[in-house]
């Protein structure tokens, strides 16, 4: 019974979902007004002592420019001005008080000229259709210029429609105008999923399994009623009819670039109505919801259509808001989803066989051109990390989190290429649960788990200095405080127990970043294992290594308790997060300054806020041999996960696939501005990457014909990097170098100690040391 009520439920939004284009006579003249400004329409600004293009004047007359014809588009709606006819475009030129996105022209521009007009909250929202996520919106601050904004539904986005005779278009009352296709049909389904209306190319999409693209011919089967009243007796796709006495079609060689034809026929071959079919390997997921924002969640519906998962794929009630810090900022936003049942409670679903759980994450990977480092780095962490300290225990805890890309249709239009994934929080990780007092035996809130996260830079993130250097004051950190309802301290925020209800807890970590910034070399070295998980400590440095990860060493980073009620079991270990910024780019997108030859705590120190006083004091300790125990585990992986084929493979099974499904090309297409090329995204990894290995095999001395340590290549490990009057110098070994200029004279005989050093008080100009050359500014 819950099944049927949900496949209503999916097919009543679907048929919605083609709701989208209302008739409005052709010939007829319309007044657009907006609801923050009732008495008044749209208008154009010259003809008002006005410099904006487009204005909403504020009194009741109606002016000549203030009629529209609105015509249908090959997707939307054209607006043709009554009295210049001239036609209203979406224009990215912002200029103030004089257009904010929208701009006229004679004639029309395709995707540019067109507008979705939708029905929402008794009224009705523009929106456009090269980019449905700006919406008309009238400036009330006093210019009353009417321009495109992202839409969130406030009342200057909303308008009401009214026709020549006075008669308001009512937005509850205008019949639809769905694909004649789909209006044929009282219910149908493909492979007992139901299929996606493509709204910006009025065609269907459906996910194929990945059987099909490994050689197996697609067989379709079509589950359809056909209304009586649209005659039509059989389906035909590309002019073939089913198979024999069935429903089945058979495709030997599927083509996801390719647009099958759909048509529906009577019973002497005549076409009632036709449409497109395509295919992607990738998973679907369909939100319909009103609008977004990061502030607060809104409710909708989603469903994820997985071609590998046989049978019907669930319509879901969900809530979702927008994720992220600086990537708000850009059109492509990333979300968060609460799965919950009709009554707003949280209800826990699988997709793609990963956990059971209430919340999800969209991964928009907009600051990656290729759209999958994120996904490489975390699977490239689950498959090689050390399991932490407690793992005998929890079997099934896991660091890192497992997704899934996809490609997201946002009420009918197609939004874009993304990752659907798991969250880090308690219960992937599987440590210990809050008790609350009335559970306790000893009559006592219990805070056993315990998870953080480093939020922004400053002291207390990087463990023991202060930004933009590295000289360890050895200040001990701010105090704190563990009240019910503060989320913060110094920059990191605890994500469990819930600091809302729950409990607060910071002694764990403020006593591990206490002991890194003020501990002596003795103390550190005697006791950095008892507050830190070192075997996990050490994978995550050359995690960080491997990837040049620029922005992951004290932000962007979890720490995790698994129980604090055992002094065993309160030292931190590590689960990483946010991994854009890796394989060549930094969290900018930017490759100007991340060629693959960067020693990690070099780049850290020059481009960054500087290396995380841990590794600083890992690093300079001679008992703990950092360097030698970094070169064993480094070889130890270099023969598998570190390997170069290892690390390529992973790029090209992702670009692969996206090239196959095409969704390469409408991710281009949609977020052209970011993603212009994303197989040429791939390749500069895939080329990064070869040169980033070679570096790392002269740094730990690893040679790939005997597969182990090379001492005598690490100690030959030279790298330069040249600074403001000075020259930062990282060596394997303690020597003495000469330093010549480009003519060939001895400037300076100068003594290196292993590790870093910084040769100053040098004039601009190009130096050669031991054949490396390298440039003073």
């Amino acid at each position: 019974m819950k099944k049927i009520t949900f496949f209503w439920i999916a097919f009543i939004i679907f048929f919605n979902s083609l709701n989208a284009a209302i008739h409005f006579d052709p010939e007829m003249r319309y007044r657009i007004v907006c609801k923050a400004e009732p008495n008044g329409c749209l208008a154009l600004g010259r003809f008002h002592q006005s410099t904006a293009i487009l204005f909403h004047q504020t009194d009741a007359s109606i002016p000549a420019d203030g009629w529209w014809y609105i015509q249908p588009g090959e997707k939307g709606y054209t607006l043709c001005n009554a009295k210049t006819q001239e036609y209203i475009i979406s224009d990215p030129e912002r200029i103030e008080s004089t257009k904010k996105g929208l701009s006229l022209s004679s004639n029309l521009q395709g995707d540019v000229t067109e507008w979705y007009i939708e029905p929402y909250n008794n009224h009705f929202v523009i929106k456009s259709v090269k980019d449905p996520l700006l919406w008309f919106n009238l400036r009330t601050s006093g210019t009353h210029l009417v321009g495109t904004y992202p839409g969130i539904g406030s009342d200057n986005e909303l308008f009401s429609i009214y026709d020549i005779t006075g008669q308001q278009i009512s937005p509850e009352t205008v019949p639809g105008h769905q694909d004649a296709f789909a209006q044929c049909f009282d219910h149908l389904l493909i492979n007992d999923k139901l299929p996606v209306f493509d709204q910006d190319n009025k065609q269907f999409f459906i996910s194929i399994p990945d059987s099909v693209r490994h050689g197996s011919p697609l067989c379709l089967d079509f589950d359809y009623k056909i209304r009586p009243s649209s005659k039509g007796k059989y389906i035909k796709l590309d002019d073939e009819y089913p198979l024999m006495g069935d429903s089945c079609f058979i495709i030997e060689s599927p083509e996801c670039g390719t647009k099958y034809s759909l048509a529906l026929v009577d019973e002497n071959d005549r076409k009632i109505a036709e449409t497109h079919l395509q295919f992607t390997y990738l998973p679907i997921v369909e939100i319909n919801l009103d609008y977004c924002d990061a502030r607060y969640y809104t409710r909708g519906h989603i469903r994820v259509t997985d071609g590998n998962s046989p049978g019907y794929d669930s319509l879901y009630h969900a809530s979702l808001r927008y994720r992220g810090n600086t990537s708000l900022n850009y059109q492509k936003k990333s979300f968060n989803i609460k799965l919950e049942d009709a009554d707003g409670n949280p209800i826990d679903r699988s997709f793609f066989e990963f956990r059971n759980d209430n919340r999800w994450i969209l991964d928009a990977m907009m600051i990656d051109r290729s759209c999958m480092r994120n996904r490489v780095g975390m699977e490239l962490w689950n498959d090689f990390a050390t399991r932490p300290y407690y793992a005998d225990r929890e079997r099934k805890v896991r660091t890192g989190t497992r997704g899934q890309f996809t490609e997201v249709f946002w009420n009918g239009h197609y939004h874009g290429l993304y990752c659907l994934s798991e969250r880090i929080d308690r219960k992937q990780l599987d440590i210990k649960k809050f008790v609350p007092g009335s559970q306790s035996t000893q009559g006592r809130d219990e805070v056993h788990g315990i998870l953080y996260k480093g939020k922004e830079w400053g002291y207390e993130i990087l463990m023991g200095h202060d930004l933009n250097g590295e000289y360890l004051p050895g200040r001990a950190p701010q105090g704190y405080n563990n009240n019910l309802g503060s989320e913060r301290w110094c920059n990191y925020d605890i994500k469990y127990p819930d600091y809302r209800t729950e409990a607060v807890e910071w002694k764990p970590l403020y006593d591990a970043v206490n002991f890194v910034a003020t501990s002596t070399s003795q103390q550190f070295d005697l006791e950095v294992g008892r507050y830190f998980d070192m075997p996990v400590v050490t994978d995550y440095y050359l995690f960080l290594e491997v990837l040049l990860a620029t922005d992951n060493h004290g932000k962007n980073m979890y720490y995790f308790v698994y129980d604090n009620a055992v002094p065993a079991d309160r030292k931190l270990s590590i689960a990483p997060w946010d991994l854009d910024a890796i394989l060549g780019i930094n969290w900018q997108s930017s490759t100007s300054n991340t060629t693959p030859d960067w020693d990690l705590d070099e780049y850290i120190r020059t481009f960054e806020h500087g290396q995380n006083t841990l590794f600083i004091k890992l690093r300079e300790s001679k008992q703990i041999k950092w360097k030698e125990l970094l070169a064993r585990r480094y070889a130890d992986l270099r023969r598998t996960y570190f390997g170069k084929e290892n690390l390529i493979n992973r790029i090209t099974t992702y670009a692969d696939l996206f090239d196959i499904s095409k969704a390469d090309q409408r991710e281009e297409q949609k977020w052209s501005g970011w993603h212009s090329d994303l197989q040429e995204g791939a390749e500069y990894i895939i080329e990064w990457i070869d040169k980033r290995i070679d570096f790392l095999d002269q740094k730990y001395g690893f040679d790939p014909t005997i597969l182990s340590v090379n001492q005598a290549i690490a100690d030959d490990y030279l790298h330069l990097n040249g600074r403001q009057n000075a020259i930062a110098v990282t060596c394997g070994k303690a020597q003495t170098i000469q330093i010549y200029n480009i003519s060939g004279q001895l400037v300076r005989t100068q003594h290196l100690t292993e590790g870093e050093n910084l040769i100053v008080s040098l004039a601009p100009g190009v130096y050669l040391i031991k054949q490396h050359k390298v440039i003073v500014r």
